[in-house]
């Protein structure tokens, strides 16, 4: 019974010990319960789209629009304390009732005043205000803004005004809203005026007292809806557009974009956007692939005469954040377009989307994690892979028009070996680590229990000797 009670102690504590551990080792979160039905999850450095669902579909944007209004008008500002005066042009299409700092025709505010307001509070007036001294007229300005969309490659959006208010036919996309706020957050002097709580107002010709401003957006915020790691965000909300943000957060280095579009009400708006960034944080982990690995393979011809094959590779490292649970042997890269003819002597230059693919039979399913990644290749016939074919002689597959053309362009392995060949290693590692720490573990229970023993037995023959002792003394009595 002793023993038995004595091996229950020592397996008790070992797998106190392996739960112990398991605390420690991070744990992968499972995609989010999100409410809206058209979001996207992005990284801002690499534009590494997550998680994403309905991001394409064109919708009205409300309020996140002045995202795109406040980078045009930060990329095109010289001196943000001059002085812009109102016109009654810039603040008749507003009509009453919508967010503003209450500028009145003839008023006089500095740009800087206008560009705090606009990103803070959603300033409508703000908002017109700068766009038309930046474009001379607001239709000037929508023009700037259109084409700097277009730059962007935001394709799903079309724009009617700067302010994000509902007009008919505007439109845009949770990507193209991504792509607005990642340019956005990498332009300095957007950054200035983005990501404040609180700021005031300079008192005016028209306003002898000062303003105190207070950002709308309550992630930032001593609030319900605080986020660790917030740097800013934008809200939105008409009758059309839902309530909408963008919300972008930053933890242990990685800064992560969220849009969440059409949500039902504040709350579901600020608690989606919360829990995509949550799953973007806890779920990926950053592996670099190397530029020395070789995505596809092309044959290489000269004057119609299969001559060998040619190697595509990326022309820098590119950094993917994985999901823990991808299958490293499912990611591809997808050129974008194949050459028909592949010539000696000149250096090739394409793109390809790095892609995971569940399913070989469902293209539906597949997931762009990057897009447009810069591929090169060296055609020269030394530094060409020779084929089986060294003599040359060997005729080359053609089109229909009697054209060599390329292989398919399916991956060769060595990025899938890449990528794998990190994970082996990683999780190799961290097995030895739990198997060492486990087995130190156990050695110390172990160590433990046998110091107790040692002493329970020498107490025990203690015992027994007194009781001898006491056995004599009375025998001789």
């Amino acid at each position: 019974m002793k023993r038995g009670r004595i091996l229950k102690s020592v397996v008790g504590a070992a797998l106190a010990v392996l739960l112990a551990f398991s605390v420690w080792v991070p744990a992968f979160a499972a995609p989010p319960s999100v409410s809206s039905d058209y979001y996207i999850l992005m990284d801002a450095a690499t534009g590494q789209v997550l998680l994403e669902k309905n991001s394409d579909a064109q919708l009205p944007p409300g309020g996140l629009i002045k995202i795109l209004t406040a980078l045009v008008a930060a990329e095109n500002i010289t001196d943000d304390t001059s002085k812009l005066t109102v016109t009654s042009s810039a603040l008749t299409p507003l009509g009453t009732g919508v967010k503003s700092i209450g500028l009145t025709a003839g008023e006089l505010i500095s740009i800087a005043d206008c560009m705090y307001a606009m990103l803070m509070t959603s300033a409508n007036d703000a908002a017109n205000v700068v766009a038309e001294s930046v474009g001379t007229s607001l239709d000037g300005f929508m023009t700037m803004l259109g084409n700097r969309a277009v730059e962007l490659g935001a394709d799903k959006t079309a724009l009617k005004n700067p302010n994000g208010l509902h007009a008919d036919g505007q439109v845009s996309s949770p990507r193209d809203i991504a792509l607005f706020s990642r340019a956005a957050l990498a332009n300095e002097a957007f950054m200035k005026y983005f990501g404040k709580v609180s700021y005031t107002l300079e008192p005016t010709n028209n306003r002898a007292e000062a303003k105190p401003l207070t950002t709308s957006f309550l992630m930032l915020r001593d609030s319900d809806y605080h986020y660790d790691g917030i740097l800013g965000g934008m809200v939105g909300f008409t009758s059309a557009s839902k309530y909408v943000i963008m919300a972008t957060a930053e933890r242990d280095g990685r800064q992560l974009i969220a849009v969440v579009m059409k949500a039902e009400t504040e709350a579901e708006m600020y608690q989606d956007a919360a829990k995509i960034l949550d799953y973007g944080f806890s779920d990926f982990v950053s592996v670099t692939v190397p530029n020395d690995l070789v995505l596809f393979t092309a044959n290489l011809a000269e004057n119609g005469v299969k001559v060998g094959t040619v190697e595509f590779r990326m022309k820098t490292p590119v950094s993917i954040l994985l999901r823990s649970d991808y299958d490293v042997s499912k990611i591809v890269a997808s050129p974008n377009s194949i050459p028909t003819v592949l010539n000696v002597g000149a250096e090739q230059e394409y793109t390809a989307d790095i892609i995971y693919r569940p399913n070989a039979d469902d293209p539906a399913q597949d997931v762009r994690l990057l897009s447009g990644v810069t591929l090169s290749a060296d055609t020269k016939t030394d530094g060409a892979a020779q084929t089986t074919d060294p003599n040359g002689t060997g005729p080359v597959e053609t089109d229909e028009s009697g054209n060599p053309v390329t292989t398919s362009g399916e991956p060769s392995g060595g990025f899938l070996k890449g990528v794998g060949k990190f994970f082996k290693v990683f999780f190799t590692i961290l097995l030895i680590i739990i198997a060492v720490v486990v087995g130190l573990a156990l050695l110390f229970i172990a160590a433990l229990f046998i110091i107790r023993e040692v002493k329970r037995r020498k107490r025990r023959k203690a015992r027994e000797r007194a009781r001898q002792r006491t056995y004599q003394d009375s025998d001789r009595q």
